[in-house]
């Protein structure tokens, strides 16, 4: 089973829409996910990634409000992922 750990971003845009990115290294997975939350009208998902790298600068270049991140594709612990986003995102 896969695992994934979501990450919540306080931004100064607060719109009625929630802006979410989808990273995960299974493009089936990924695929049925996004078609699935593409159904719900008060999220709007900005970007996906596949890889680590492409995370990263999905996140620095959207700037959701959750980021739905495949523990997989860090390979580690969500502290080490918390710690990689922090250093290369500034919110």
């Amino acid at each position: 089973m896969a695992k994934a750990v979501v990450f919540l971003f306080y931004t100064q845009r607060m719109n009625s829409l929630i802006t979410l990115i989808v990273a995960d290294d299974h493009p089936i997975f990924l695929e049925g996910l996004e078609l699935l939350l593409n159904r719900l009208d008060w999220l709007e998902i900005l970007g996906v990634a596949t890889d680590r790298d492409e995370t990263l600068a999905v996140i620095e270049q959207y700037r959701p409000n959750i980021a739905l991140i495949a523990l997989s594709m860090f390979g580690t612990s969500t502290q080490h992922i918390a710690e990689f986003i922090e250093k290369r995102v500034v919110f």
